[in-house]
């Protein structure tokens, strides 16, 4: 069996929260103000109404193939070869995705705080951590992330509240200016933060209650949305729409601006601190995702053998992607939306599912997934 562990509807809204929140509030409030200006804050709603609607796919094919992981029922649906590609392509994803926000949390790290230190020995270190957590299983990491994520939400909030002295309600108006156009083209980034909650398609099986699955999403899309809501309106309504669409991680600005009298400031390194811990999470549930596919899709009976290529192969992807920040910021705006939503997203999910209502087929075993 690859994976015999189980996990709960509670670990998997963490899990999904994790998928998403660590590196969306460090990014989206200053993307989405780009195309949105002042309604910067609306954008996070339109994405997360389009998130569960992407969600509400996935589940509905979990439902139809129960104990299936979407690499497992996809040559149910397609056919052996179609369905094998459709895996490969998974694992594709999921490998280049950690990559991405493993570059994310390196580039961060680097532009913010250590500016000596070399980009590569932040990739190295998160690779190493996380890949020792995947090995130990998903239960494992299911676990940790429960501990961690409620600290990085309680992060979120305190900046919030902590701020809320130095902010401008009136640099959210005027509301809906220029109408929905900009709010909708605000919208398509954090869209394709809310659509990796795909990864449940790989993770959905192992829940212990799967009728529990549209709750335990949906909670996470929910909360995950306000979170970035929040976030969005105090970067707005503290800095002003103009700045906050020329910062590259405004909440972190957010957080580096608190003074409480004499005795509370420089909260910024209390809040890197649960941050890293959040992007370790989010890193450790995408590697699990993706090597989980990648074993899968080649017939494998255990992941562990291929860790090591695949934590290698992870490191040269993640140095490999982009040339500095900007263009980080940039493709992650611009290039990466377009790329994830169409094809991985909701694309395929949406392809698979409408297949299937076509042909009638269904699943008939709960079991398959550790197999």
């Amino acid at each position: 069996m690859i994976e015999g562990g189980r996990i709960s509807s509670k670990q998997l809204t963490l899990m999904m929260i994790s998928q998403v929140i660590a590196t969306a509030v460090i990014f989206l409030p200053g993307i989405s103000a780009k195309e949105a200006h002042e309604s910067a804050w609306i954008s996070p709603i339109v994405a997360t109404v389009l998130g569960i609607v992407i969600a509400a796919v996935v589940v509905n094919l979990t439902l139809r193939y129960p104990g299936k992981t979407i690499v497992q029922y996809a040559p149910d649906i397609v056919g052996r070869i179609p369905g094998k590609i459709i895996g490969l392509l998974y694992a594709w994803w999921f490998l280049h995705l950690a990559a991405i926000v493993i570059r994310e949390f390196a580039e961060f790290l680097i532009t913010a705080i250590m500016v000596e230190t070399p980009l590569i020995v932040f990739i190295i270190a998160i690779i190493i951590v996380s890949t020792y957590a995947v090995n130990s299983g998903l239960e494992v990491v299911a676990r940790t992330n429960e501990f961690l994520m409620p600290l990085v939400i309680g992060s979120i909030v305190m900046i919030v509240v902590l701020v809320s002295k130095d902010m401008k309600f009136t640099n959210l108006l005027p509301v809906l200016e220029k109408g929905w156009g900009p709010v909708l083209k605000g919208a398509y980034a954090p869209t394709s933060w809310m659509g990796e909650t795909v990864a449940m398609a790989m993770l959905l099986p192992y829940l212990n209650k799967p009728q529990e699955g549209y709750k335990a999403v949906i909670t996470a899309l929910v909360i995950v949305g306000i979170s970035i809501v929040i976030s969005a309106a105090a970067g707005v309504a503290v800095f002003g729409a103009p700045e906050l669409a020329r910062m590259e991680f405004p909440v972190f600005s957010l957080a580096r601006i608190i003074r409480i009298a004499m005795f509370l400031e420089r909260i910024d390194a209390v809040v890197m601190a649960l941050w890293v811990s959040g992007v370790y999470m989010k890193v450790t549930v995408i590697y699990y995702c993706g090597i989980l596919s990648a074993a899968q899709a080649l017939n494998l009976k255990r992941y562990q053998p291929i860790l090591l290529p695949y934590a290698i192969l992870l490191g040269v992807l993640t140095v490999l992607l982009y040339d500095n920040v900007i263009e980080l910021v940039s493709s992650l705006g611009k290039v990466y939306p377009p790329y994830a939503i169409s094809t991985f997203q909701f694309g395929i999910p949406l392809f698979l599912l409408i297949v299937s209502l076509i042909r009638g087929k269904k699943g008939t075993t709960a079991q398959a997934a550790g197999k």
